[in-house]
């Protein structure tokens, strides 16, 4: 008789622990190390993302997980997570934790799971700046109105994502009658650097975000958001002695 074939090797996908802001996005790569090492294909093979808590993946999609949160994912293993309304508002010094599950295969369908688990902390200071400020600032330049602050953090709380806010502001009658109902990506991204950083754009972030739209990656409401969960804004704001909620 003839041998019997070896089991094709699995490959390997490890936990990842990751900490964001209460009410910001957070974002990291499936693949990398976040604390419990790298996930590894087998040998010269390639390994991709199948599933999000046990939903077939649909890439640069927000998907819901079981907690009520959303989170898009790239074909890379880039991924953004958005709490949305799934928690209630933290008292000062509270954590919440939440986990989804994520799936991957190699190219003989060959899988493997691991979980990511998401901790989310409030920041105790006497001045905070939420999101939907951040994107009053990148898609007006200008501060948020009270009345406008109140109105789109009750449309964020009722589950709108942030991706679906920014879109909203990119639509709106003031962004419009500003810049058109068809701008241009490039000129798109001069102007979100200019609003949001008072600066031009590097070429290696600028290269970057041309492909992303380009390609259709993702929408310009999409990097209007992405931006938001930077780490250049997050130190921007904390400079002048801002936190986030």
């Amino acid at each position: 008789p003839e041998p019997e074939p070896e089991p094709e090797p699995e490959p390997v996908a490890n936990n990842d622990d990751l900490a964001g802001r209460f009410g910001w996005l957070a974002s990291g790569n499936l693949f990398a190390d976040n604390g419990n090492g790298a996930d590894q294909a087998t040998g010269d093979d390639a390994i991709v993302i199948t599933a999000i808590d046990g939903q077939d993946v649909v890439f640069n999609t927000a998907m819901t997980l079981d907690s009520g949160a959303s989170v898009v994912v790239q074909e890379n293993g880039d991924f953004t997570y958005d709490q949305g309304s799934a928690f209630t508002a933290l008292a000062e010094g509270e954590m919440v934790m939440d986990t989804f599950e994520y799936s991957i295969a190699n190219s003989q369908g060959v899988a493997a799971s691991a979980v990511v688990t998401v901790e989310l902390g409030e920041v105790a200071d006497s001045v905070e700046v939420s999101a939907i400020e951040a994107l009053y600032q990148m898609a007006f330049d200008r501060e948020a109105d009270a009345e406008g602050l109140e109105y789109w953090s009750g449309i964020r709380n009722e589950g709108s994502s942030l991706f679906e806010v920014a879109d909203y502001f990119l639509a709106s009658e003031e962004f419009v009658s500003a810049h058109g109902d068809n701008l241009g990506d490039d000129d798109f991204l001069m102007l979100l650097y200019d609003n949001t950083f008072d600066r031009a754009p590097d070429a290696e972030g600028l290269e970057y975000w041309s492909e992303v739209l380009g390609a259709e990656q993702a929408g310009q409401g999409d990097v209007m958001a992405y931006f938001a969960s930077s780490d250049e804004i997050h130190s921007k704001y904390l400079a002048e002695g801002f936190i986030f909620a």
